[in-house]
């Protein structure tokens, strides 16, 4: 059964992989290659996350794998965040600057064109 996962996790993983560059961040690749290992590890060795918990002080293994794994999700939340702040900056100065040059051009006085 765990090497079945394993597997099958391998898989989903290398299928992963090969998006990184065309259709996928590069940047991402790392924490991608570690939740890949770490998911791997855990479905090859099933004692490992219960050892890597009992070093961290955590009662179970589960329980750490599952707060890795919100921890990911906030860290990725929080780029997102930061990019598409970004991107509305971005866009904000792009509509300002068209406002504004279309304001200039529909105030002028007549005689300015002269």
């Amino acid at each position: 059964m765990y090497l079945t996962i394993a597997i099958l996790g391998a898989l989903f993983f290398l299928a992963l992989f090969s998006q990184f560059g065309s259709r996928l961040l590069a940047k991402h690749a790392l924490i991608w290659w570690g939740v890949g290992l770490v998911i791997v590890g855990a479905a090859l060795w099933p004692e490992l996350p219960q050892h890597a918990a009992e070093l961290l002080g955590v009662k179970l293994g589960s329980n750490l794998i599952f707060a890795g794994l919100i921890l990911l999700l906030i860290f990725i939340l929080v780029e997102q965040s930061v990019e598409l702040t970004q991107h509305h900056r971005l866009l904000r100065e792009v509509v300002s600057k068209d406002a504004a040059r279309a304001y200039s051009e529909s105030s002028a006085p007549p005689w300015a064109d002269r």
